[in-house]
């Protein structure tokens, strides 16, 4: 039988701090790995995140297409953004889908958490299902953002465009495969 070996963590030895702001701080750590090797690790601490899989009545998924800088194009996704820890999550789910989509929700429902870089960033996001949605006018971010354009779709070809690449935002992969389990449409 094969001997267990006791789990050793990996040590800090020193820390500079690259880049510092509210929402993101990126960090290059001096540590020891288990072994005893000297390594260098840079990650980012990251504000909380939200996503939001919005319904409507016809169970059609809300799709946003937002230019992404580091991509250098625009990529389909679920509305979301950042969560100040002043409120609660679903606090801030409700005033992103507002801001990118101009709808609301009557209906909410905490499909999940899911680290989305645990090798590289600490953030969190939570996943929340709105249904019963209403629109209260023009999101007021949408052009800030970089949002072109909101659409649905259902959620069976949303899941055809993952398949095929054309949603390759991960976070909003995640959130359409979790409401597509809960809504049993697998």
């Amino acid at each position: 039988m094969a001997k267990k070996t006791k789990f050793k963590a990996w040590q800090r030895i020193s820390r500079k701090i690259l880049y510092k702001n509210p929402a993101h701080s990126y960090f290059l750590d001096q540590i020891y790995l288990p072994d005893g090797r000297k390594h260098e690790y840079v990650h980012a601490k990251i504000i909380p995140g939200v996503l939001i899989v919005a319904l409507n009545s016809k169970k059609e998924v809300c799709l946003i297409s937002q230019y992404r800088y580091i991509h250098k194009r625009k990529l389909l996704e679920l509305p979301g953004g950042g969560v100040d820890t002043k409120e609660s999550p679903l606090y801030y789910a409700k005033k992103e889908l507002f801001e990118e989509t101009g709808f609301t929700a009557k209906k909410w429902f905490k499909l999940g958490r899911f680290h989305s870089m645990p090798g590289h960033t600490n953030s969190t996001i939570h996943i929340y299902l709105a249904e019963s949605l209403k629109k209260q006018g023009r999101g007021s971010d949408m052009f800030i953002e970089g949002i072109s354009r909101m659409h649905f779709v259902s959620l069976k070809k949303a899941l055809i465009m993952i398949q095929k690449g054309q949603i390759t935002h991960a976070t909003s992969v995640v959130g359409i495969f979790l409401a597509a389990m809960k809504l049993k449409a697998l």
